[in-house]
């Protein structure tokens, strides 16, 4: 072709006119629509899967404050915890017999929770033998009773009264805070009993006895 002038369009395979090159279609689907689909399952996921979270702070009870806890427990030593009564003697007084038998009451107070061990439970004389019934160590249970059996046996007629004013018990106390020595004082009955033993069983005896002196105190 040669000259110049407009150029004439070609006609197509099938006699019409030639569009030129075949455009390409307008993707509306294919992977296109696949690829936008998948986008939006995988932000739904993440929705789901943060929903949850997003709720929790919600949930009934979540917020309400925990209560500030309450002041500590008061702690209370052993002697503070149990007391001990006297209840009488055992058994009758004799001559014959070596040893008085006394019975005590061993309390724990109710108000106070926890049991107390009875770790010690004498004399302060050392010539005079105990021994107990239940023998040491035992326990009082909390807001409990045990009734005790004391057996005294006079060794020697020396190294101590034979009419104390306030006869006493020693003992060691164990409960849940501390372990306490502690001395039990008594009048009255057990005062009288005690004596009215020394005398019957240091009379009939020969037992040695030797006096006991208070100390003078001078100013």
């Amino acid at each position: 072709m040669s000259g110049i002038g407009p150029v004439e369009p070609e006609e197509s395979a099938d006699g019409g006119p030639w569009a030129g090159p075949p455009q390409p279609p307008d993707v509306v689907g294919g992977r296109g629509r696949g690829r936008g689909r998948r986008r939006l399952v995988a932000a739904l996921l993440a929705t789901a899967a943060a929903l949850p979270l997003l709720l929790w702070p919600t949930r009934p009870g979540h917020n309400t404050p925990r209560p500030a806890p309450g002041p500590p427990l008061p702690r209370f030593w052993p002697a503070q915890t149990v007391s001990l009564h006297y209840v009488g003697l055992d058994e009758p007084i004799a001559a014959y017999k070596a040893s008085a038998v006394f019975a005590f009451l061993l309390t724990t107070d109710p108000r106070h929770d926890g049991s107390v061990t009875v770790d010690q439970l004498a004399q302060a004389f050392p010539e005079i033998g105990t021994s107990t019934v239940p023998a040491v160590p035992f326990t009082v249970p909390a807001g409990g009773t045990v009734r005790v059996v004391v057996r005294l046996t006079a060794r020697a007629c020396s190294g101590f009264p034979l009419d104390p004013d306030l006869p006493y018990l020693d003992t060691t106390l164990t409960n849940n805070y501390a372990t306490e020595q502690h001395s039990y004082l008594f009048d009255g009955r057990y005062a009288s009993d005690l004596s009215r033993y020394l005398h019957t069983i240091c009379a009939s005896t020969p037992l040695t006895r030797t006096a006991v002196v208070s100390p003078i105190v001078t100013p």
